[in-house]
């Protein structure tokens, strides 16, 4: 009895004394054993960083062992797993990690808001399908953070691609007093709005993503192909195109740069064989579409489409060939046929080879014979041993040019 008088005294002067709160454990009291336990390293060291009973309970956010961390942003290299195992590149975040699955690996089961923890750090390390596989374990109501579940779930929406939905959960925090939490409601609104179709828009003047996706949203910008003749364009914010055409020496350009997928220094500087403008056809910003011929001056020659738009430029080959051609590695010959698959003689190959330290030297030249066969590989002036790859010009006036990177025979 003097004991629990003298402890409810102590109590409440709010002091505590270690050795006396240990007589709890003598006089079999529930209470001060349960203070005393809390205070007693030696035990609570040893029963992990997560525990509960009726006596002790161990919590690692009480006692400052674990805390969560936010990583905003944080951009991996890959977004595939590479290799066996999956790694973590961030130091400190595989670090983070790591002790988080220390503390979960302590419970019996993890409860909803250890799952919300699992998704958002799922979500960190690109792994979309777990994280919505952990979220769906996650029951709202069990929960004190609701608005970092509403985030969570309004997040998820973009990669279940429902944009709807994202936005009708971001609207009910879109006001919320504490600006980190309600610009991000409001940007996920944003995204929603250029999703379908509207003009991206700056929430927070602070984040320089934002201002780059409105800028980009803004800017000219444009792609094109060339199939057959045809020049086919998409582009925003891009009502008119600047287009010139150049005639290419071919033989010239692959010489110059043989293992070079495209030489096109210097055009810009070269007044071009034809020019013209073209309009996009689309809305009335610039986003659509157009479609042109190659001049017909130049519809059998080897041309560069240069495209330009405001500071945009971009350059594309195209070569007017009608004839394919096959390549025998193995043997390392190449066989050339028309459109109609006859073997084409007399037409111009052209190689250079590519040593194991990158040196590039001229190999062989010569004409195909009268089956449309070229060994492309075969001379006595080069040792050929050292040689990691070969690039091949096959040059026709008639029916155009082609040019193909192949591997040396394996023998």
């Amino acid at each position: 009895a003097f004991f629990q008088r003298l402890i409810e005294t102590l109590r409440e002067r709010f002091t505590y004394d270690h050795v006396l709160w240990s007589y709890g454990i003598h006089h079999q009291n529930e209470s001060v054993s349960q203070e005393f336990l809390q205070h007693e390293d030696r035990i609570a060291g040893q029963v992990g960083t997560w525990f509960r009973s009726s006596l002790l309970d161990i919590s690692p956010y009480e006692r400052n062992w674990y805390q969560h961390r936010e990583y905003a942003p944080l951009v991996n290299a890959r977004i595939h797993q590479l290799g066996e195992r999956r790694k973590i590149l961030n130091p400190e975040f595989h670090q983070q990690y790591h002790a988080l699955l220390e503390v979960l690996s302590n419970r019996s089961q993890l409860d909803s808001e250890n799952q919300l923890a699992v998704t958002y750090y799922m979500l960190l390390q690109d792994r979309i399908d777990e994280a919505i596989r952990h979220f769906g374990k996650v029951e709202k109501n069990e929960l004190e953070e609701q608005i970092q579940y509403d985030y969570c779930d309004a997040y998820l929406d973009f990669y279940l691609e429902d944009p709807d939905a994202a936005a009708k959960k971001a609207k009910k925090w879109a006001k919320y007093p504490v600006d980190m939490w309600r610009n991000r409601f409001t940007n996920i609104l944003a995204q929603v709005a250029e999703i379908r179709g509207e003009t991206a828009s700056v929430v927070d003047n602070r984040d320089n993503n934002q201002q780059h996706n409105a800028l980009a949203s803004t800017s000219p910008a444009f792609d094109f192909e060339i199939e057959s003749g045809k020049v086919k364009v998409t582009a925003q914010n891009t009502p008119d195109l600047q287009v010139n055409f150049y005639e290419m020496d071919i033989e010239l350009m692959f010489s110059r740069s043989p293992f070079a997928d495209r030489n096109l220094d210097g055009f810009s500087i070269i007044r071009p064989n034809s020019s013209q403008s073209v309009a996009v056809s689309g809305d009335d910003k610039g986003n659509g579409t157009a479609e042109f011929d190659i001049p017909a001056a130049l519809a059998n020659r080897n041309v560069l489409v240069e495209i330009s738009a405001g500071d945009q430029i971009q350059a594309k080959p195209f070569f007017a060939s009608s004839m394919s051609m096959q390549t025998i590695e193995k043997f390392g010959q190449l066989k050339v046929a028309d459109a109609n698959d006859k073997p084409l003689p007399r037409v111009y190959v052209k190689v250079y080879s590519q040593s194991n330290d990158g040196q590039i030297r001229f190999h062989k030249d010569g004409y195909t014979d009268l089956r449309g066969r070229f060994d492309y590989v075969s001379q006595s002036n080069n040792p050929l041993d050292n040689v990691r790859q070969y690039s091949v010009l096959v040059l026709s006036p008639e029916h155009g040019a082609v040019t193909r990177q192949v591997a040396p025979p394996a023998e």
